[in-house]
C-alpha cells in the first residue's frame, strides 16, 4: 500500500509480530526500525500484534525490514492481507521472504 507524505509517495508494509506483548518490546521495535534512515514512520500495534512501516522503497527492501524485526528480537512474517497485496501487485520481494504467518 502506498501513502502520499510530503512530496515524497512512500511504500509501507505490514507485519505479523507473534510474539510482540505489552512492555518495552514494542518500544523496542520501533526504535530498532526507526534507526534505519529511509524508513518514515512505524505504527506498534500490540494488542493486534502486528507492525506497520512506512518507508521509502527506493532506499530500502522489505527483507532489510524483516531482518530489523528479527534483531530486535521478534520473529515476524508478512501478514495475510500483505501476501496477498504483494502477490496481486507483482512485487518480486516476496521471493525469499517468509510467506506465511
Amino acid at each position: 500500500m502506498r501513502c502520499e507524505c510530503g512530496m515524497k509517495a512512500l511504500a509501507e508494509v505490514e507485519w505479523s509480530v507473534p510474539e510482540l506483548g505489552a512492555g518495552d518490546g514494542a518500544e523496542r521495535l520501533r526504535m530498532a526500525l526507526e534507526d534505519i534512515p529511509a524508513v518514515r514512520g512505524v505504527r506498534v500495534r500490540v494488542s493486534e500484534k502486528t507492525v506497520l512501516v512506512g518507508f521509502d522503497d527506493a532506499q530500502v527492501s522489505v527483507q532489510l525490514l524483516k531482518e530489523a524485526i528479527n534483531k530486535a528480537g521478534f520473529p515476524s512474517a508478512l501478514t495475510r492481507e500483505e501476501i496477498y497485496r504483494l502477490e496481486i501487485f507483482g512485487s518480486g520481494e516476496l521471493s525469499g521472504l517468509e510467506s506465511r504467518i
